[in-house]
């Protein structure tokens, strides 16, 4: 178990964690849960939730019409 303390702004640092977002909830015995969090926008909810979709840009990207630049860094 490790002591944690929130600063001014009721804010607190977990080390490991850098950039990562939480959904917090604090139960009724006054314990605190943190459920990690990620996020899905629109458009890949709906390319998931259709398979035509997905088989279709599949197909469009597998076409001898696409072509991707590649640049060494």
């Amino acid at each position: 178990m490790r002591l944690i303390e929130f600063d001014a702004k009721s804010r607190v640092t977990i080390a490991g964690h850098a950039g990562e977002t939480f959904l917090v909830s604090q139960k009724a015995d006054g314990s605190i849960l943190l459920q990690p969090v990620g996020y899905v926008v629109e458009a890949q909810l709906e390319y998931h939730g259709s398979p035509e979709l997905q088989e279709l840009l599949i197909r469009a990207a597998c076409s001898g019409s696409v072509a991707t630049r590649r640049t060494r860094a």
